[in-house]
């Protein structure tokens, strides 16, 4: 798949502003010849939240996009988590659409949430290891199945997520 003129969904489990890591450098990078969507991770979880996920989406920079959400439901169980990963998805999808940002390709670097990419439209999916995850994380169940591939990007991460 050529990388250009696509429409690109990138998850983080870091924000976007002053300090950036791979993801944000992926993003910078990626936006100069795509539309990318980089997502916040969302904030602690109060029971306000219930009210709606408030889904924002600013422009940074030239091709390049923030998206910001809150959990809708608390994670308990995996029951309350797979329902707020339906729900949160669905606002997701609805507010990318109305801007025309329906994402070919869905890039994750965070393992804990937004774990199907055909929920969110996406076409194709990647789940890109730039840390070493425990296999613990509810999220890391879900994902791993979902997505076209998980690409390890330390080599001592490979025998890990071999499997």
């Amino acid at each position: 798949m050529e990388l250009k003129g696509l429409n690109i969904l990138i998850t983080s489990n870091e924000p976007w502003g002053d300090v950036w890591f791979s993801k944000h450098n992926y993003a910078n990078e990626l936006s100069k010849q795509n539309r990318v969507v980089f997502i916040d991770p969302t904030p602690r979880w109060q029971l306000q939240n219930v009210l709606g996920p408030e889904v924002s989406l600013v422009q940074v920079q030239e091709g390049l996009s923030v998206l910001r959400y809150r959990n809708v439901l608390p994670s308990v169980n995996d029951g309350a988590f797979r329902l707020n990963n339906t729900l949160i998805s669905r606002a997701i999808t609805k507010a990318l659409g109305a801007q025309g940002l329906l994402p070919d390709l869905f890039l994750s670097f965070d393992p804990s949430r937004l774990y199907d990419p055909v929920l969110l439209g996406a076409r194709h999916s990647a789940f890109i290891a730039v840390d070493v995850y425990t296999m613990h994380m509810r999220g890391e169940r879900f994902i791993y199945p979902r997505v076209d591939r998980s690409i390890p990007l330390p080599k001592p991460f490979n025998p890990m997520y071999r499997p």
